[in-house]
């Protein structure tokens, strides 16, 4: 599937559930929400409690659901936002206004952008204009691909992952549910590493490969989700390419044929802390790998 036509979905996806979109996709019904807090308490257990970091870059925001927990946990901290979806970045900058601390950086204070929010959206990648002098906020700042568009200490980048060129490295890299968007994960590997200081952190959050389960159900898999990577080809990618201390742990777990909320969580109780294995990935929805440059 096309970048365009993935930028598109979710850009849908954004626009269509009219700025209801987090609410829709992770607390409209007991399923749902389950899944939204076993991947919290993932996010928690294995990432955030496992001491600070100075800058974080995330990839596949969406509507900024998990980058409020970092920023909450820590509020000093620099976070870079990628998405291919300006759509989506336009929920994220909403939804996250609050959070954000505009003191962090004093590049920060006074930085302003029109209520309207005009032309918004072509400012993540800092399309040029006529001077060749990269776009300007309302004081006339320059704002280039490198630095995207910046409110206190969180910055906005619409553009795809691999042509994603930032000003600096990062000590975390954190993404949910985005690498099987990606189409070339050996690339999206490679880049993680060039983005990671060293001794930098990584932590990925994907969706696990039902695609034989599916077939015997009879269940057709939209193209949009045929992307997914199996735990041992991601490990093996990420050791491939260097990086080391990797571990894999399920994350949302989903009994299957029965729809039940406290089933799902039970199982998560009972498999979150131990890494995957055989049968853990058989309830496994989606699982994190962890890993160390």
């Amino acid at each position: 599937m096309s970048k365009e036509t993935i930028k598109q979905s979710f850009d849908r996806s954004a626009v269509g559930k009219g700025g209801d979109y987090e609410r829709r996709r992770w607390f409209s019904d007991a399923l749902r929400e389950a899944g939204y807090q076993m991947t919290k308490e993932s996010i928690h257990y294995h990432l955030l409690e496992r001491g600070p970091f100075y800058d974080c870059l995330e990839l596949g925001p969406g509507a900024g659901t998990w980058t409020k927990l970092f920023l909450e946990k820590y509020p000093d901290a620099n976070f870079d936002l990628v998405d291919i979806s300006g759509e989506m970045l336009k929920l994220a900058k909403k939804n996250l206004d609050k959070f954000i601390n505009p003191l962090c950086h004093s590049e920060a204070i006074g930085r302003r952008i029109s209520s309207s929010m005009r032309s918004f959206a072509p400012q993540f990648c800092g399309a040029q204009d006529d001077s060749g002098e990269g776009n300007r906020d309302d004081k006339g700042d320059t704002q280039d691909d490198k630095r995207g568009v910046k409110f206190g200490n969180v910055r906005y980048f619409e553009t795809d992952f691999l042509d994603f060129k930032p000003d600096k490295q990062y000590d975390l890299f954190f993404s949910s549910r985005a690498l099987e968007y990606i189409s070339d994960k050996k690339e999206a590997v490679l880049k993680v590493a060039g983005l990671l200081k060293s001794g930098g952190r990584g932590f990925i959050i994907t969706k696990t490969p039902k695609y034989l389960r599916a077939k015997l159900l009879g269940r057709e898999i939209p193209e949009l989700h045929q992307g997914q990577i199996a735990p041992r080809k991601l490990k093996q990618l990420l050791s491939e390419t260097g990086f080391k201390n990797i571990e894999i742990y399920p994350v949302a777990m989903s009994l299957p044929l029965l729809k039940s909320s406290k089933l799902n969580r039970l199982l998560f109780r009972i498999f979150y802390k131990f890494r995957l294995n055989f049968l853990s990935q058989f309830f496994a929805e989606s699982y994190c790998v962890k890993f160390e440059k």
